[in-house]
């Protein structure tokens, strides 16, 4: 008589804790970083991806190429050179280090990740996949 309630017993536990267990997992997942690339390039999303950036390094205007997050997710950018109005360079090499960003997907959504700062803001736009 005991095994005939410990069976049912056991059985309902093992499946209320793989229920319990897989949904911790979905959730957990949606805050997991992954690398990501832009999976459908628009002017839209290009423009969206800049004043992002901008916003994200708090600089007034930036300026990135059409294959930014094409190929890698990662991006390098340095400040422009000062010049006067002939070209030539006012201040000589810039030891600043460049800015570090990367595209990642958190959940399903895309976010521009400052790789020194930490901080993140959320591409409402642009479309991306895994990397």
């Amino acid at each position: 008589m005991k095994v005939n309630i410990l069976v049912p017993s056991l059985l309902l536990m093992l499946l209320w804790c793989s229920f319990g267990c897989s949904i911790q997992a979905q959730q957990k997942s949606s805050f997991i970083e992954v690398s990501a690339l832009i999976s459908h390039f628009s002017n839209e999303s290009h423009i969206e991806i800049e004043n992002t950036i901008s916003i994200l390094l708090e600089q007034q205007r930036v300026l990135i190429a059409d294959n930014a997050f094409i190929d890698s997710s990662y991006l390098s950018l340095e400040r422009a050179a000062h010049k006067t109005d002939n070209g030539q360079l006012i201040m000589g090499r810039s030891m600043e280090l460049p800015f570090r960003l990367r595209l990642i997907i958190k959940g399903d959504l895309c976010f521009i990740k400052d790789e020194k700062s930490g901080k993140s803001l959320a591409l409402s736009i642009t479309q991306c996949k895994v990397q």
